[in-house]
């Protein structure tokens, strides 16, 4: 039977984690998620599987998906690693990191590559089940140099991150919510349902944001974030194993 440190009280729920192979390409968010999964379900198993030729074990596979600053190199990274395992799982997602997302990034060239890449997964691979995230959010932190850009006029970065960040975001929901395949990382990391959402009004409208309660350096998940996000991740894989083909 599943070991659950804490978690939703019912541990049958995720048993099913254990018996599939679940493939996730990831970096430093996704191992805040991996963290949390182990603090609720310490039995779980999680192969890291940055190295070639190993099979896929039942449990998490993890591997750290090409490079920070370049998503286009995650996507690349992630369908190679696919073929590798020539479709030798049950689930399957890579995610990007909130670095990979900038005010200048070409979001719709990114969506364009995204989906074109999964569509030619799905499509040479239909005994898996992708499922897709929303990329994460950063948090404002609060201090003079923000409060004195926003009183003269001046951008602040991380609001317009995020602002490009959400609109990416909102593409993938347009296209995944729909059939339940979309982990919304972002919405969550505002704090939602568990707390009222973050907000910081910005010129004339409001941003979401990471809450303050789930990070300790305004980008990555601390133990509450990483826990509570993690809980949901959890429904989330064992929703996504039913509907697997």
């Amino acid at each position: 039977m599943l070991n659950t440190a804490q978690g939703s009280g019912e541990p049958d729920h995720w048993q099913t984690l254990c018996e599939n192979r679940i493939l996730f390409g990831h970096q430093s968010v996704g191992s805040n998620l991996l963290d949390g999964v182990t603090r609720l379900i310490p039995d779980l198993p999680i192969h890291p599987c940055d190295g070639s030729g190993a099979d896929l074990s039942a449990g998490i596979n993890h591997f750290r998906a090409g490079e920070n600053h370049k998503p286009v190199s995650k996507l690349e990274h992630f369908e190679a690693r696919v073929a590798e395992h020539d479709g030798a799982c049950e689930l399957a997602a890579v995610k990007f990191c909130y670095v990979d997302i900038r005010a200048s990034t070409d979001i719709d060239a990114l969506f364009e590559r995204y989906t074109t890449t999964l569509d030619g997964l799905i499509q040479q691979f239909p005994s898996i089940r992708f499922f897709h995230f929303t990329t994460p959010l950063r948090t404002l932190r609060p201090g003079l140099r923000s409060r004195l850009k926003s009183l003269i006029g001046q951008p602040i970065p991380v609001c317009e991150d995020n602002i490009q960040r959400e609109a990416f975001n909102n593409m993938l929901r347009q296209r995944y919510a729909a059939e339940g395949a979309l982990f919304d990382l972002a919405s969550l990391e505002t704090g939602a349902p568990e707390r009222p959402e973050y907000q910081f009004g910005y010129r004339g409208t409001k941003i979401r944001a990471l809450h303050p309660e789930y990070t300790t350096d305004g980008g990555h998940l601390n133990t509450l974030g990483a826990t509570t996000l993690a809980s949901a991740l959890l429904d989330f894989l064992a929703e996504q194993i039913k509907k697997a083909p």
